[in-house]
């Protein structure tokens, strides 16, 4: 199965009924589908057709569907594939196919998507596979070029804390179509400590400003208080993929400023992912048993 052009959906359908022992990957994003072919490259496994969704044209399916289903698949590729996962679930219970979508907001909101074809990150989101101690020190040393000595523990702590506190927050502007802002301006790193702070109270302000939701303050306020008062089971679990990476290239530029863009440094650090520890993660292990 090529992917170097689009597919029509149909095609694709086609092809998991008539050919149900081709093993195919759809996911979100490029970074997700080049995280899972390294991943394939490096446990020499092969056979496995690995496709962005992006790749699969849905125009014919649009034509029998509502403005607002529409509107729900054009803006979100993660629907795209539980959508596409659903399909091909409809018409075959032996394809050998993957969807693979972040978990996002979905187990806060209790809004947990099943299917025999869609399986979720182990953590928030892909990045999140990165947030061990020993990627952070490959990260600061190999990739940022940091030679002096990093409280690796501090750093993860307090970029764990600042994370957590964002993706609460984002969580609760969602019913109100709410909007999250740049937080450089709240944002502080010791470089003799290791640790990052955000002005969580002059942040919250600026966001309920922005969103012309000041007269939540206090309902989101205690909300965000309640939650972060219970300890995460994993944090990993309560923080977005894009803050953790972000949080943490704010905190190693303002320790020592090389000529790095935040995009390229994420590009970047995917370099240090290995594949033995990613062996024992259970996304990946469904992956090497497709």
């Amino acid at each position: 199965m090529s992917y170097i052009e689009k597919r029509n959906f149909s095609e694709v359908l086609a092809i998991c009924r008539l050919e149900p022992k081709m093993r195919n990957i759809i996911v979100e994003g490029i970074t997700d589908k080049l995280v899972v072919e390294r991943f394939l490259k490096k446990e020499h496994k092969t056979g496995i057709s690995v496709m962005n969704v992006d790749m699969i044209c849905f125009d014919d399916e649009y034509k029998e569907m509502s403005d607002e289903e529409v509107k729900v698949l054009k803006e979100s590729n993660k629907e795209k594939v539980i959508y596409l996962a659903s399909k091909v679930e409809s018409i075959s219970s032996n394809c050998r196919l993957l969807g693979i979508i972040d978990r996002d907001f979905d187990m806060i909101q209790n809004k947990v998507r099943k299917g025999r074809y869609l399986a979720y990150t182990d953590y928030n989101s892909m990045e999140l596979y990165l947030f061990k101690e020993d990627y952070i020190t490959e990260i600061i040393g190999n990739i940022y070029r940091i030679s002096s000595n990093i409280d690796v523990n501090a750093l993860m702590l307090s970029i764990g804390k600042v994370c957590r506190f964002l993706f609460f927050l984002h969580s609760y502007l969602i019913p109100f179509n709410g909007r999250m802002v740049d937080f450089c301006k709240s944002f502080s790193y010791d470089k003799h400590t290791n640790e990052c702070k955000l002005d969580m109270e002059k942040y919250l302000s600026k966001i309920l400003q922005n969103n012309k939701l000041s007269d939540k303050a206090k309902i989101i306020s205690d909300k965000l208080r309640s939650q972060l008062n219970v300890s995460a089971v994993d944090i990993r679990l309560e923080m977005r993929g894009h803050d953790f990476i972000s949080v943490l290239y704010h905190a190693l530029y303002k320790h020592k400023r090389i000529s790095m863009s935040e995009e390229d440094f994420a590009n970047s650090i995917w370099l240090c992912l290995d594949s033995q520890l990613l062996e024992a993660e259970p996304l990946f292990q469904r992956v090497l048993a497709l």
